[in-house]
């Protein structure tokens, strides 16, 4: 997929498509099923369609796009940072979201590995300050048991 806001540069990456995928039958299936060139009115347009579809892998062309990048699963950048080199060498992997999953998480990464418990502790001091605060969301809520469990605890 390729979305871009200049037109001649669609035009030229569908006539380089014919020639790269020139008796290679997968290529061909995949591009005839799944293919497509998206050319919008304007880079922003082009920025924000790219982040609706969240793509599993995303091309851009420098750092300074990275400025606009939610969501993908991961991003290469520049001219010499092919999604290859992502898949095989340069670390991640190629487990990452499809589906437009990366609207919600990125790749594969060895945090998925790492297991995480959170701590509270609150003084005396801090429970007087923030309770209250908890209190009035608990009966929000109709959790009366919550807020019940705060007050008892600030007597």
């Amino acid at each position: 997929m390729l979305i871009t806001s200049n037109e001649g540069l669609a035009r030229e990456v569908v006539a380089h498509i014919k020639i790269q995928s020139d008796g290679n039958s997968i290529a061909k299936q995949s591009l005839r099923t799944q293919g497509c060139i998206f050319v919008t009115a304007t880079v922003r347009e082009a920025q924000d369609l790219t982040n609706r579809l969240a793509p599993e892998h995303l091309t851009v062309d420098s750092a300074n796009d990275l400025k606009w990048v939610r969501n993908a699963g991961s991003v290469f950048v520049g001219n010499y940072s092919p999604q290859s080199m992502g898949d095989y060498v340069s670390g991640p992997n190629h487990v990452l979201p499809t589906g437009r999953a990366g609207r919600v998480r990125g790749g594969l990464s060895v945090m998925d590995f790492v297991k995480v418990i959170t701590v509270q502790e609150f003084t005396r001091q801090g429970l007087k300050q923030m309770g209250p605060h908890a209190i009035a969301l608990a009966d929000a809520e109709g959790l009366t048991g919550h807020a019940e469990s705060v007050r008892v605890r600030m007597r």
